[in-house]
């Protein structure tokens, strides 16, 4: 035996949801582009501070080095001047202090030049060499900005998504109609209820009061049917008007909405099966416990 099925389904976009989902993540998508692009321009003017960094480092060692050797020069000369006599020995210690310190300023230059290497070689996602020493005077390339791939957001996008696909492993949004829309019953659910009931046994009341006064002048048959005439247009709008008003909420997807969604579709589905249960059940009840009270009663 050869079976054939085919399913569809179509949201009607009454309110402009999926089309302001729709813009949205174009939007997004194009946001994501422009910081990638962002981040590539900030990179760059960190290399391009990083290499001048560098260049001034290695400027400052060569004019230090100079600076050495006539130090050096000059402590030579100092010391034969002292060793014939013309020269006082604090000029010695002065110059040999001089000498030193310059070095020392050589020294923290040199570690400079390590350290902007290394941030350099970060930065180009190159291997450091620690031998590397002063650049060329040409700012280096940038390698190729990488493959972006497929945004963390739309993977959880996806699986939220499956979390929410009917026999979906994921948690089920809880609601009082659990059988007919495969959700769960919970206590929001419960305080959608507790709303109903007021709503139900308002119109209740309504409707057998109007008939206990027509009761006098009428019979139970007559009175109820008249307060029914009288009450059922009432009734009808409060439960469109209700389920119209909270029917956003349960077509809504977004996680704002979530905790609110079963707290709707107990007070929405369950308006308008009781308004049923106003106009058919009681009323029927009404001539029941007439007919067992009796004329009397």
């Amino acid at each position: 035996m050869l079976r054939l099925g085919l399913s569809a389904e179509y949201e009607v976009d009454l309110w402009g949801r999926i089309r302001s989902e729709a813009d949205a993540a174009r939007l997004r998508a194009e946001a994501g582009r422009e910081a990638y692009r962002t981040a590539a321009v900030s990179l760059s003017a960190e290399v391009v501070r990083t290499w001048y960094q560098l260049a001034e480092a290695c400027a400052r060692l060569r004019f230090l080095r100079d600076q050495i050797n006539a130090n050096e020069k000059i402590l030579s000369l100092i010391q034969s001047r002292f060793d014939n006599g013309q020269a006082d020995g604090a000029d010695v210690i002065r110059q040999d202090q001089l000498l030193e310190s310059t070095r020392e300023q050589a020294h923290i230059a040199k570690s400079a030049i390590g350290v902007f290497n290394h941030q350099l070689a970060v930065l180009l996602g190159r291997s450091f060499d620690k031998k590397a020493g002063c650049l060329s005077s040409r700012l280096p390339d940038l390698p190729s900005l990488p493959e972006t791939g497929v945004p963390s957001q739309l993977l959880r996008g996806l699986c939220e998504l499956s979390r929410r696909r009917p026999g979906g492993s994921g948690t089920r949004h809880p609601a009082a109609s659990g059988i007919l829309l495969g959700f769960d019953l919970s206590l929001i659910s419960l305080m959608g209820i507790i709303a109903l009931s007021g709503v139900v046994v308002n119109d209740s009341l309504i409707m057998i009061h109007y008939a206990n006064q027509k009761r006098a002048m009428h019979s139970a048959f007559d009175a109820i049917h008249q307060a029914g005439l009288r009450w059922f247009r009432p009734i009808v709008l409060t439960t469109l008007t209700t389920f119209g008003g909270l029917t956003p909420i349960i077509l809504e997807t977004s996680r704002q909405a979530a905790y609110l969604i079963p707290m709707a579709i107990s007070l929405g589905f369950g308006i308008v099966f009781a308004t049923s249960i106003i106009l058919v059940i009681v009323p029927c009840l009404y001539l029941v416990v007439e007919d067992i009270a009796g004329p009397g009663g």
